[in-house]
């Protein structure tokens, strides 16, 4: 017997003799779960850290690294030489879908703090804002 398929929106169920009306589900409750891991983070600033090295053009952070971050960014980009070693990152959950990072920046023998508001944006985390602190 073949099972008929009914299309609810972007749900489809199989029928089976009962009608089963679809869930609605709000962005905010879909966003609410969405957690952003301490390994997503470290992952999501390697990509920063690796423009501020100059190791990765500004254009690959298309996506992962919003405008705001951009600009600071290109501030930061050949700021001093040396290698740049991300250290410790922490990750506190602000609300559905957005969190903040903080870490450390090591560069020149001198260690920085690295701040960093991280937002669930069209079904990936994106870096809204970035900032090293002198």
């Amino acid at each position: 017997m073949a099972v008929q398929v009914r299309a609810l929106g972007a749900v489809e169920l199989p029928v089976v003799g009962v009608v089963v009306p679809a869930m609605r589900v709000s962005p905010e409750r879909v966003l609410s779960e969405r957690v952003l891991s301490e390994g997503e983070a470290r992952r999501l600033l390697m990509f920063v850290v690796e423009a501020l090295e100059g190791r990765r053009s500004l254009g690959q952070l298309v996506g992962v690294v919003g405008e705001e971050a951009v600009r600071e960014l290109r501030v930061g980009v050949g700021a001093g030489a040396g290698r740049v070693r991300l250290g410790t990152v922490r990750v506190c959950r602000v609300g559905g879908g957005v969190a903040e990072v903080s870490g450390t920046l090591g560069r020149d023998g001198r260690v920085r703090a690295v701040a960093a508001r991280v937002e669930y944006l069209d079904g990936g985390w994106v870096c809204v804002v970035f900032k090293v602190l002198e």
